[in-house]
């Protein structure tokens, strides 16, 4: 990814005031981290809030992820673990994005 590609990719997911809820909030990360940690949120939490899953994508029912690289999960508690996981972030930091992003704009 060329770096125009990566400015466009970060700012689809990003609005000042999540980060600023995020701080808010008690939040640690700086916002670059935030950002990229948020980034990683959307990508592994979105389908399974929205209830997507590869055929309704009109990919293989065995696709893990769209070629934008958002990921196919069972449920929301898969996708939260999995975020957690790939992130190295405990509960209460995926917590602190999740509420800095649904404070903000209701997620669930």
């Amino acid at each position: 990814m060329d770096s125009e590609e990566n400015s466009e990719v970060r700012d689809e997911f990003f609005l000042p005031e999540f980060f600023a809820m995020y701080k808010s909030l008690g939040g640690s990360a700086d916002e670059v981290e935030y950002r990229r940690r948020l980034k990683a949120f959307f990508l592994h939490t979105l389908y399974s809030v929205l209830g997507y899953d590869p055929i309704i994508c009109r990919l293989p029912p065995t696709a893990t992820q769209d070629e934008k690289g958002y990921r196919f999960y069972a449920s929301r508690e898969e996708a939260m673990l999995a975020f957690m996981e790939a992130e190295q972030v405990t509960h209460d930091e995926y917590l602190l994005i999740f509420r800095s992003v649904d404070n903000v704009h209701a997620y669930t």
